[in-house]
């Protein structure tokens, strides 16, 4: 990758070092918690959806207070509250996951370098 393209294109720069340049931060833990070979960032899909879960309020013990960005977007007017799921992560728990309503994201994630992140991409901005 040319340092010029970076400057072009910064957005789609920033997703392939994420993907394919950064190799993380190695330790013991790095190939025991990872992510499956679909979702992998090197070998993986480039982007996809991730599943939420509406979870009703009543049923969640929320300590301290909720930043009102997050209110705003994952507080539904049926007095659920929405979770984003890795997919790796709601197909492991999806036998308690299930009871509830499930839906997909409007937008795409791309995977990163860390299993534990995903990078949003939603009109030439990203967020982690």
């Amino acid at each position: 990758m040319q340092l010029r393209r970076i400057l072009i294109e910064p957005t789609e720069s920033l997703i392939y070092l994420e993907r394919f340049v950064n190799d993380g931060s190695p330790s013991g833990f790095t190939h025991k918690y990872t992510t499956t070979k679909e979702y992998d960032p090197f070998k993986g899909v480039a982007c996809f959806r991730l599943p939420l879960v509406h979870i009703p309020y009543s049923q969640i013990k929320l300590y301290g207070k909720v930043p009102s960005d997050y209110e705003a977007v994952f507080f539904d007017l049926e007095g659920n509250i929405t979770f984003p799921f890795h997919p790796d992560c709601f197909k492991n728990n999806y036998e308690v996951l299930r009871n509830y309503q499930i839906s997909e994201s409007l937008f795409y994630v791309c995977p990163t370098s860390s299993g534990r992140t995903v990078c949003v991409k939603q009109e030439e901005r990203l967020f982690f």
